[in-house]
């Protein structure tokens, strides 16, 4: 096989993750791949009543060490405005959200490895 791009692989690990998170999570995902000026959301979902946006990190060969730290407080940031944009443009009224980093590791012969961090990072205070 040969090498894959890195765009191809983001798209694979959300394919994957959407299904991860439907399957063993039990999320229902609303939306994948939200943009808008302030960026990119990889999966909107619902987690019970929770509305959850859910950043996914994909990794070939060499995984992952820690892909909660691969979301920069730069990424966070655009997330976060992301987020605020996607509940002010879909008059989602008053909801409780959660911010999850979902990491995808794919290894050659093995099962592909999936690492949830819920509640990752939070939307700062005010």
């Amino acid at each position: 096989m040969g090498r894959v791009s890195r765009k191809e692989l983001g798209r694979q690990g959300e394919s994957a993750a959407e299904q991860f998170l439907l399957r063993r999570h039990r999320y229902r995902v609303l939306e994948r791949n939200f943009a808008c000026r302030w960026g990119e959301l990889d999966l909107v979902c619902l987690d019970g009543k929770t509305l959850v946006f859910v950043e996914v990190r994909s990794a070939g060969k060499t995984g992952l060490d820690r892909p909660e730290e691969s979301v920069t407080e730069r990424k966070q940031r655009q997330i976060i405005k992301a987020a605020r944009y996607f509940i002010q443009a879909r008059r989602i009224k008053e909801t409780n959200m959660r911010f999850d980093v979902l990491g995808v590791s794919f290894h050659p012969g093995r099962e592909t490895g999936f690492e949830l961090y819920q509640n990752a990072f939070e939307l700062p205070p005010g």
